[in-house]
């Protein structure tokens, strides 16, 4: 279930290890806050409610871009769900294609990451998390190897 609702920025969490980017672009975020105070309409950030927290999953930019130029509130599409909920939407491939800045190459390797830290998606084959993503399975299989490595 989902519904577009204002809400206070601050109460939105950005913790949870959601952001698949590795750091915000500055020049995005200042051309953002640009068109911002321009009046120009953004869509709203998606975030989900466990019913204790409400979790950020996509717009790390805009709301950044709404904070540089003093707003408070922003508009929510707040679906229920866990945090768990929320990282599997903001690894799935239908999520890359609906955000405004495409990932890099950087962003993908750390989405598959991830995945591959969760308990359940960790145990499934490289072509099923590479479905999920929207990478090749070759890419999956080279991360995997990589972090089994690390860990």
């Amino acid at each position: 279930m989902s519904s577009v609702i204002c809400l206070e920025i601050s109460i939105l969490r950005r913790d949870g290890g959601l952001q698949c980017r590795s750091s915000l672009k500055k020049d995005s975020v200042a051309t953002y806050a640009a068109a911002m105070e321009r009046g120009e309409y953004f869509p709203p950030v998606i975030a989900f409610n466990d019913g204790q927290e409400i979790w950020l999953a996509d717009g790390y930019h805009r709301l950044a871009a709404a904070e540089c130029i003093g707003q408070k509130t922003f508009s929510v599409d707040l679906r229920s769900g866990s945090l768990r909920d929320a990282i599997l939407y903001v690894t799935s491939i239908k999520s890359n294609k609906l955000q405004g800045l495409p990932h890099t190459l950087g962003d993908r390797y750390r989405v598959v990451e991830r995945l591959l830290r969760d308990h359940v998606w960790s145990r499934c084959s490289d072509d099923q998390i590479a479905d999920h993503c929207g990478v090749s399975r070759q890419c999956v299989h080279r991360i995997r190897q990589e972090c089994t490595l690390r860990y």
